[in-house]
C-alpha cells in the first residue's frame, strides 16, 4: 500500500508542500492523527467499546492541534454513519457532539491567536477557488497558480457562486444508494477540502 501510494504521488503530486516545505509539516501531523482517529471510530462502532471512542476523540484533538483544517472530520463520520451503516440521522449526530465541541474549542483558540483581517466572505470567490482546487486535484491544473484573485462581482454572481457550491455538495447524493462508499469518499474530499477554502480564501 505504501509503495502504491508513493508511486501515485510521483505520478500525481497533489500536495507537494507537505513533502517539500518544513512549514507544511502540520499537514502530515494532522493526517498522522486524524486517520488513526477514523480507524479507532470504526472499531468503536464495530465493538461498541467506549475506550476506543475516547481514543478516537484524543487522536482527533491531536490532529486539530496539528492543523485546524481537519475540523470537518465529524461531518465525514456522519456521512459514514448515514451512507454505509444506515444509522438514523439523530443517532448519527449524538456521538459526534464531543468531536464538534473539540473542534470549536480549538477554532476559538486559533481565532484569538490570529490578528483580525477585516475579511468578509465572498461566495463567488469561494466557488471559484473551490473549482480551481478540484481542477488541481485532476493533475491537469497549473500548480504555480496557488490562489485565484478575489472576485466580488454583483449580487447575481454571488448567488451563482452559492448555487454552484450547493450543487457540488449535493451531487454525491445521487450515488448514495448504489455506491455508498463512493458517496462517503466524495464527501470526505469535499468536507475536508472546504476549511482550506473558507479559511485562507476569505481575504
Amino acid at each position: 500500500t505504501a509503495i502504491a501510494a508513493a508511486a501515485l504521488f510521483v505520478v500525481h503530486p497533489v500536495h507537494v508542500e507537505a513533502i517539500a516545505w518544513i512549514s507544511s509539516r502540520k499537514h502530515l501531523v494532522a493526517a498522522a492523527f486524524v486517520l488513526p482517529a477514523f480507524l479507532a471510530y470504526l472499531k468503536y462502532r464495530q465493538r461498541c467499546a467506549l475506550p476506543l471512542y475516547l481514543v478516537s476523540l484524543l487522536l482527533f484533538l491531536l490532529a486539530l492541534l496539528g492543523k485546524l483544517s481537519v475540523i470537518a472530520f465529524p461531518a465525514v463520520l456522519v456521512s459514514f454513519d448515514l451512507f454505509i451503516e444506515k444509522r438514523p440521522f439523530k443517532r448519527s449526530i449524538v456521538d459526534k457532539i464531543p468531536f464538534v465541541f473539540l473542534g470549536l474549542l480549538v477554532a476559538v483558540a486559533v481565532r484569538h491567536a490570529q490578528r483580525e483581517t477585516g475579511a468578509q466572505p465572498v461566495l463567488s470567490m469561494h466557488a471559484a477557488s473551490f473549482l480551481q482546487g478540484l481542477w488541481l486535484l485532476t493533475g491537469l491544473g497549473n500548480y504555480v497558480l496557488y490562489r485565484v484573485p478575489p472576485v466580488r462581482g454583483t449580487v447575481l454572481v454571488q448567488f451563482a457562486g452559492a448555487l454552484l457550491l450547493v450543487a457540488l455538495f449535493t451531487l454525491p447524493l445521487l450515488s448514495r444508494k448504489r455506491y455508498p462508499l463512493v458517496t462517503v469518499l466524495a464527501y470526505w474530499v469535499f468536507l475536508t477540502y472546504l476549511p482550506t477554502q473558507v479559511l485562507p480564501f476569505s481575504y
